[in-house]
């Protein structure tokens, strides 16, 4: 539960652009291409530069040796494009139902989730899902592998709905477990 806090916790900050207080920046300015967090299991292709920035658990109550891996860039008209990485070595996140439920209760009164589905590849699930409030969207895909989730997140204006679903669909489509 501590880790599905973490996870909620470090998305929904970044996800409304506050700047976490206990994040690492390992590389700002990052020209466009594949990226890979520092020390993370996955790339993922930016359209825009990005900055790799990791964040550990104590800072929002789970182990000190939990350690969030990501990547975020945002466009000039407000799209942000962000990649996750969150340990999970004792099996102690929530399912994802509940992190969708709390994201939703966080966002308040208002919020619209919409478009889930769900796949599962082996080993692999993933689920993706909408998120709608005050003037603002979210599109989310959560992946759940080797004791690891991973959460691939594009947040925008609703004024920017369109680019952002084309954007959508080739970040979240170029998400690879394998480094370039």
């Amino acid at each position: 539960m501590k880790v599905l806090r973490l996870a909620a916790a470090i998305l929904f900050c970044w996800a409304l652009s506050a700047v976490a207080h206990a994040q690492v920046i390992n590389r700002a300015n990052v020209p466009a291409g594949y990226a890979t967090p520092t020390d993370g299991t996955f790339s993922i292709r930016f359209p825009i530069p990005f900055m790799d920035m990791a964040e550990r658990g104590d800072s929002f109550g789970a182990d000190a040796d939990t350690v969030v891996h990501m990547v975020t860039g945002m466009t000039g008209s407000g799209i942000r494009l962000s990649a996750a990485e969150m340990p999970d070595p004792n099996n102690k996140l929530a399912p994802v139902d509940t992190f969708m439920d709390k994201l939703k209760q966080r966002l308040g009164a208002g919020a619209v989730l919409s478009d889930v589905s769900r796949d599962q590849n082996g080993n692999t699930n993933a689920v993706s899902f909408a998120l709608a409030a005050h003037g603002r969207g979210f599109y989310f895909r959560v992946i759940r592998a080797d004791r690891s989730q991973y959460i691939l997140l594009v947040q925008f204006p609703e004024s920017q709905r369109d680019t952002a679903t084309e954007l959508k669909e080739a970040f979240f489509s170029s998400f690879s477990f394998a480094r370039p």
